[in-house]
């Protein structure tokens, strides 16, 4: 492949299914924007299985490698094993298709991408996407090296021929803890700013806390994790209600929810915070929300966080990673640090007395899907057949495999 303005032949996408994740979702936006611009686009699944089946989009062809279907969750080792199963019908695919470039989402799918190149001996290009921190939940950069899903990742990864993450934060990451030199990941923003947004925003709201004359509603989303931190938020709130009248409202299920609950109830807080579970619809809350608050421990990226911003909802955000980049160190939201409701307090306070910062138009644009497709192609090193555009030509990098 080059920089020449000629469109692949095919470009495909590999994930193993479609459950409701953010990967997955970021995967069908991107191949939904690619065949906007007139691409011929491959979804290949491991088990076209998963929530999300119905969101793909018309005129892509769905390649099933058919591999056994696991129902519960599973280690990465475990999921790892299973694609193991997908590695030789993919590089039949990839050997019969021989597709422009064959682009990857998570970990487990990058593992398998990369393996059945290496089988199949086919010139197509791997892409492999990482969407979260490897460090993860654990204490430091040098435990995370000794996991055996990352000695997996650093034998691996270095074979792709690019090497993509959501944030600058995941990049540094992803670096340190699978040894690839940082200058070898690109950093492309997931597609958040989605066609449809505004006018599923401006449904209407059957919650008596945003009628009319009620208090702020300070608004949280999630899966209750301990990621997602909600008790630091929680406790941020009580802070926050010594000083001013105030709701908090948190969207989201998950194992930690009940932690979270009763948290509320211990702190005599049941009148003025309240978690209601999953709404499937949750922008016209995002929209309406006096504050979105985020009160998470890392994150690779902060797909609320944008939406947020796109609405006009003013934000406050634990400096967690790539909230940080998102808000610019501070300019488009406030920060406050890791696991400290005090602070997060102040935040919010602060975020509720005073104007909002200005969010413009550019500051958005990295995170529109049209943006994001043009960075892909970018790296691909080809234009668009419909918009003939062509920013770098920028051709992938080739390794040896």
């Amino acid at each position: 492949m080059n920089s020449s303005s000629q469109a692949p032949s095919r470009i495909a996408f590999f994930v193993d299914s479609l459950p409701m994740g953010g990967a997955e979702v970021v995967s069908l936006a991107l191949v939904q924007g690619f065949v906007e611009r007139g691409l011929a686009v491959d979804l290949v699944l491991g088990v076209r299985s998963g929530d999300l089946q119905d969101r793909i989009p018309p005129g892509v062809r769905v390649v099933e490698l058919a591999g056994p279907l696991t129902p519960r969750e599973v280690t990465f080792r475990e999921e790892t094993l299973r694609m193991v199963t997908s590695v030789p019908a993919l590089a039949r695919y990839l050997r019969r298709e021989r597709p422009a470039v064959l682009i990857a989402a998570k970990s487990h799918a990058n593992v398998t991408a990369i393996a059945a190149k290496r089988l199949s001996r086919s010139p197509t290009p791997v892409f492999i996407t990482e969407h979260t921190y490897l460090t993860g939940e654990l204490p430091s950069q040098e435990v995370a090296r000794g996991t055996p899903k990352n000695r997996i990742l650093r034998r691996t990864y270095p074979l792709a021929n690019r090497i993509v993450t959501v944030s600058r934060g995941a990049a540094d990451d992803l670096s340190a803890v699978a040894g690839i030199p940082r200058e070898r990941i690109d950093v492309v923003y997931n597609p958040v700013i989605l066609p449809g947004l505004p006018e599923k925003a401006d449904a209407p709201i059957d919650h008596p806390w945003f009628r009319a004359g009620e208090p702020p509603v300070i608004l949280g989303s999630g899966r209750f994790t301990t990621q997602k931190d909600f008790p630091t938020l929680v406790r941020a709130f009580a802070h926050l209600r010594a000083q001013r009248e105030a709701r908090l409202m948190i969207l989201g299920d998950g194992p930690e929810r009940a932690k979270v609950e009763a948290l509320i109830a211990q702190l005599g807080l049941q009148d003025s915070a309240a978690c209601i579970g999953f709404v499937s619809n949750p922008y016209p809350y995002l929209k309406n929300a006096a504050v979105f608050a985020y009160s998470s421990v890392w994150e690779s990226f902060g797909l609320v966080l944008i939406e947020a911003l796109a609405l006009g909802t003013p934000v406050a955000s634990t400096a967690c990673g790539a909230p940080q980049e998102i808000l610019q160190e501070g300019r488009l939201g406030r920060l406050a640090p890791v696991g400290n409701p005090e602070a997060l307090a102040q935040a919010l306070l602060v975020t509720l007395q005073e104007p909002s910062p200005t969010v413009t138009e550019q500051d958005l644009r990295p995170f529109t899907l049209d943006a994001v497709v043009q960075d892909y192609l970018d790296l691909m090193g080809v234009a668009s057949p419909v918009t003939g555009e062509l920013r770098s030509g920028r051709a992938p990098k080739v390794v040896g495999m």
